[in-house]
């Protein structure tokens, strides 16, 4: 492990290295409200959310995930201030798949019955869920004009740094961060 002089959050003492416990996601984002920016105003600062769309890495050649592992790299060494990752991820419910499938094979019943049966198979086998990615990016500028100055510069590094390698989108709509900050806290 290299130590940064400028990292407040690492240390060394003379007999060992002490790493301070960084606040949870919760704790960045307990929110007074939300600006029609999509910057979400908190107790103590503001902060935003970008959520990042999921790549099967598992079905990349080779080369693909070395270019893919080689990005993600440059974007931990190149960004120089804090976020956090946040994954929100729910158990997904299957049942009105199935029922589509009902409507629109009804013909094509064996086939229809082998599918659907080799689907819930794989359900029993492994827990399915649904996941969405989000980066948490705060701003402890006190005035909101530069708080939002701080939020899209950070903005902007990150979706550039990852828009090579996924779908990257800051979020701006009001319910959508609503319906995320709902499910943080339970």
């Amino acid at each position: 492990m290299t130590l940064q002089k400028n990292d407040s959050n690492i240390y060394k003492t003379e007999r060992r290295i002490v790493i301070k416990k960084i606040k949870s996601t919760k704790s960045w984002i307990e929110h007074d409200y939300i600006l029609e920016s999509g910057i979400i105003k908190t107790k103590k600062n503001y902060c935003r959310l970008i959520e990042v769309k999921p790549i099967n890495y598992y079905f990349k050649s080779e080369s693909e995930k070395e270019i893919i592992l080689e990005l993600y790299k440059n974007l931990f060494q190149n960004v120089n201030f804090y976020f956090q990752i946040f994954i929100y991820s729910q158990k997904e419910d299957l049942e009105n798949y199935f029922n589509s499938l009902n409507k629109n094979f009804q013909k094509e019943n064996e086939l229809k019955t082998e599918y659907t049966n080799f689907l819930k198979s794989l359900i029993i086998k492994r827990n399915i869920y649904y996941k969405r990615f989000f980066i948490v990016l705060s701003s402890d500028k006190f005035l909101q004009e530069d708080a939002e100055k701080d939020l899209n510069y950070k903005s902007i590094t990150i979706v550039n740094n990852l828009k090579q390698i996924n779908d990257v989108f800051v979020l701006n709509n009001k319910s959508d961060i609503l319906n995320i900050l709902k499910f943080i806290y339970g």
